[in-house]
């Protein structure tokens, strides 16, 4: 762990909310405390000294803003010490649940945002959960999931946005190692490098390049499928209508009385990627599906 960087000591970042911060503070404290680790004293001893240390100078607005006017900013953050509190935090999102479900009652898209928060890391999902609960701002909570994201990535694998993309893929994907390398990649060369450069060193070394090239044509399937879905929702245009069935392994059969035709046959929420849309076609009637969508 960066012995400087007060953020990383916390497993927080640099922007994170006051709330965020005291939030982040307590559920160390619960696990690192003398009375309740049980690991090597000397240990606990050793993270909790750091943990005071960073939340003295965190945990106060002038402190705060006198060390991030001197912290140095030209190095990625090391992603290696990313979620090292990954159980405190869980423990913490626990203590909350009962506020949260609340919460998620009026609000049901929140335990999805969270969720790919969480798949990202666990600490994303503590400074949501947190921020919205103590900050009340459940109207932008899909602004402030998109920005905690953006911010994460920013911090570990830059600003270029295929290497976030590239990036975020190796973590949900579960291929840690490599996004260390992408990371470690970044922090020697700039973010300013030829991404493909990167992505290509990272391909090779860890042999994911069939996985993400097959991920990157999923995606951009899912891209055709929802164009298609709105030209054809505003112009009721068959020729894409038959693309959009084509992509989703359906099979079209012309008929030869033409006439619009409302159909439900194909209901494009079950693709998980156009929740119910319908599509208006003409001339046609859909076949049993090639394959299951």
């Amino acid at each position: 762990m960066p012995e400087n960087d007060l953020y990383a000591i916390l497993g927080i970042q640099p922007d994170a909310e006051g709330v965020v911060v005291t939030g982040a503070y307590r559920a160390l404290v619960q696990r690192y405390h003398p009375d309740r680790w049980t690991g090597d004293p000397a240990d606990a001893h050793q993270r909790m000294a750091e943990i005071n240390r960073a939340y003295a100078v965190l945990g106060d607005t002038m402190q705060r803003t006198k060390y991030d006017g001197a912290r140095t900013r030209s190095k990625q953050a090391d992603f290696s010490t990313n979620d090292d509190y990954g159980d405190a935090f869980a423990a913490a999102l626990a203590g909350v649940e009962e506020r949260w479900k609340i919460a998620c009652g009026i609000y049901p898209d929140l335990p999805s945002l969270r969720a790919e928060l969480d798949r990202i890391s666990t600490a994303l999902a503590l400074a949501f959960v947190t921020t919205l609960l103590e900050s009340k701002t459940f109207t932008k909570r899909a602004e402030v999931a998109a920005h905690l994201e953006r911010a994460f990535f920013e911090r570990y694998f830059g600003p270029d946005p295929k290497l976030v993309r590239y990036a975020r893929w190796l973590i949900v994907a579960r291929q840690r190692p490599a996004a260390l390398a992408l990371n470690r990649l970044v922090d020697v060369l700039g973010s300013d490098v030829d991404p493909n450069l990167l992505i290509s060193r990272v391909d090779q070394e860890f042999g994911v390049q069939e996985l993400w090239t097959s991920h990157e044509q999923t995606i951009a399937r899912q891209g055709r499928i929802q164009a298609l879905a709105r030209h054809v929702g505003r112009y009721e245009d068959f020729a894409a209508a038959q693309e959009v069935a084509q992509l989703l392994g359906y099979a079209v059969a012309a008929k030869r009385r033409r006439r619009w035709v409302t159909s439900r046959s194909l209901s494009l929420s079950r693709c998980r990627h156009l929740a119910q849309a319908r599509i208006h076609r003409s001339a046609a009637t859909w076949d049993t599906p090639i394959m299951s969508p």
